[in-house]
Parts: C-alpha cells; sequence; structure tokens
C-alpha cells in the first residue's frame, strides 16, 4: 500500500504477517483423523504411486516415515523421530546414495546424530 509524506510524495509500504502452521496442520490432521468417514470404508482405493526415480522415492519415503509418526517433523522429540529414522532404514532409503544428507536435513539433525540414531535401533534388535 502507500502512504503518502508531508511533501504528497507516496512512499510504498509493505504489511506482512508471518505465522508458522505446522501445530494447527497436526491438529487439522488429528481432527481430519477422528471425522473421516471414507477411510476404509470406500470401495474405491487409489492405487499405490509409483515412483520413478530414487529422487522421488526417497521423499515418498521421508512422508511415509512423518505419517507414521504423526507429526511434522519440527515438532518431533528424539524418541520419534528415532521411529522415523528405524523406518527409513528398514526401507532401505540408506542405501540411495546421499539420501544421509537429505535425511538428516530434513529432519534437522547432524550426520552422527543420523547414524547415531541408526545405531540404536540396531542395538536395540540385537
Amino acid at each position: 500500500f502507500f502512504i503518502r509524506n508531508e511533501e504528497d510524495t507516496a512512499i510504498d509500504y509493505i504489511f506482512a504477517i508471518n505465522y508458522d502452521i505446522t501445530g494447527l496442520m497436526t491438529v487439522d490432521r488429528s481432527i481430519r483423523s477422528l471425522i473421516d468417514t471414507e477411510q476404509g470404508s470406500s470401495p474405491k482405493q487409489q492405487p499405490e504411486q509409483i515412483v520413478h526415480n530414487v529422487n522421488d522415492l526417497l521423499d515418498t519415503l521421508i512422508e511415509q516415515s512423518v505419517a507414521l509418526v504423526g507429526k511434522p517433523a519440527a515438532l518431533m522429540n528424539k524418541e520419534e523421530k528415532v521411529t522415523a529414522i528405524q523406518f527409513l532404514n528398514d526401507a532401505g532409503a540408506f542405501l540411495i546414495t546421499k539420501s544421509g544428507d537429505k535425511v538428516s536435513k530434513y529432519f534437522g539433525i547432524s550426520k552422527f546424530t543420523l547414524y547415531s540414531y541408526i545405531d540404536v535401533n540396531s542395538r536395540k534388535s540385537s
């Protein structure tokens, strides 16, 4: 919008409000799971998406790991991140070149932390 100064010259201004909606998205997903009547009762189920390259596959696996935990990575605690990363490990995500870098960045952890989370789970299963 424009504001005029004392000399009647128009000056441009931008007014913006930034708000993190991550928490609202979690609430929305929770409410939808409670009121969704079509899930499971629908005779038409969409076929599972076919991925055509490894980057898309890694993105899909990351989305599935987040869905497994049920909240965005930014709101996950350590145990939830360990669960998501164990899912990725079990699904073979870390066989994809440079996947550790992408997963670390996505979950907001270092590569060292990523591998320690994988190691924690491998010690549990032994």
